[in-house]
């Protein structure tokens, strides 16, 4: 038996599902961490990369970062971010 088995709960209704976006908004800090997983074809490969953006109201423009990793977990880069501050990418509604 895994870790993972061993502190995994059963839901009579559960499904297993994929996260793809969060945000969180920080009130102490005034920061926002917002985590994204994207999955692409590369030459017949399936790629997953997940990246991590840190935006604030206190943090200049270009100290917004954006760090980058792989399926793995590694980082593999980073860098400053400017794009729009933590607006989901894909918003959806939740079905009930």
């Amino acid at each position: 038996m895994s870790d993972h088995d061993k502190y995994t709960v059963e839901r009579p209704n559960g499904k297993i599902c994929s996260i793809k976006e969060q945000i969180i908004e920080d009130l102490v800090t005034e920061l926002t961490f917002q985590f994204e997983a994207t999955e692409y074809e590369v030459d017949g490969k399936i790629v997953r990369e997940t990246k991590m953006r840190i935006f604030g109201k206190n943090l200049p423009l270009t100290d917004n970062r954006e760090l980058f990793f792989d399926e793995n977990g590694h980082h593999v880069g980073s860098g400053a971010y400017v794009g729009c501050k933590n607006k989901p990418t894909w918003p959806m509604e939740i079905e009930e």
